[in-house]
């Protein structure tokens, strides 16, 4: 790969604000995503815990549903970051046009002592992650319930997909700020490479 960077800049404002409306749908489709999941673990949690109405010919114990919880939370989650990754994308091409809004944030990113602008940004990421934990962590905890009623199959089951989860949940986080970390080098490489 070479460090010869060519990228043509956009003058035309309609262009760069299509950008910036492109910003806005990812942003509302980001909290489409936060809103089905809260939705989907309330309503598969209220399942699980026996808050729903009980069928006597069910083929499972209803707290098994618990199990697929942490995954459609990290599931989710990919797509979340998916989204930012989208959104950061274009605040780089942005800036590299030099966007008045990027050009404060950059601003910002070097003047915060707590990290950057990406400190005054990252509320919803925190949540976004540490939710899916949660759950996770309550998986592995609930493990107990079985364990203290001789169910040990049960237990180890709830243990195992819990402690998964949680690794999983981790690894979708460490992927995503691989991702954004290569794509704010590369985009520097940019910037600088054009610059000279």
């Amino acid at each position: 790969m070479s460090d010869n960077y060519v990228v043509e800049k956009i003058t035309a404002k309609d262009q760069l604000g299509d950008l910036r409306n492109e910003i806005v749908e990812s942003e509302k489709s980001r909290m489409d995503f936060l809103k089905y999941k809260l939705i989907v673990i309330a309503s598969l949690g209220a399942i699980g815990l026996g808050f729903s109405e009980q069928h006597t010919n069910a083929k499972i114990e209803p707290d098994y549903i618990l199990c697929i919880i942490p995954f459609i939370c990290a599931y989710v989650d990919l797509l979340c970051y998916h989204n930012t990754i989208r959104i950061l994308v274009i605040a780089c091409f942005l800036d590299y046009n030099n966007d008045p809004y990027e050009g404060y944030i950059g601003q910002l990113d070097h003047n915060n002592p707590y990290g950057g602008a990406r400190y005054l940004f990252n509320m919803e990421d925190f949540v976004l992650h540490w939710s899916s934990i949660a759950i996770s962590f309550f998986l592995f905890s609930y493990s107990l319930i079985p364990f203290l009623n001789n169910l040990k199959i049960k237990g180890i089951i709830f243990l195992l997909v819990g402690a998964i989860a949680i690794i999983v949940n981790f690894s979708t986080k460490l992927s995503f700020k691989r991702h954004q970390d290569v794509l704010f080098a590369t985009a520097e490489k940019i910037k600088k490479g054009c610059a000279q």
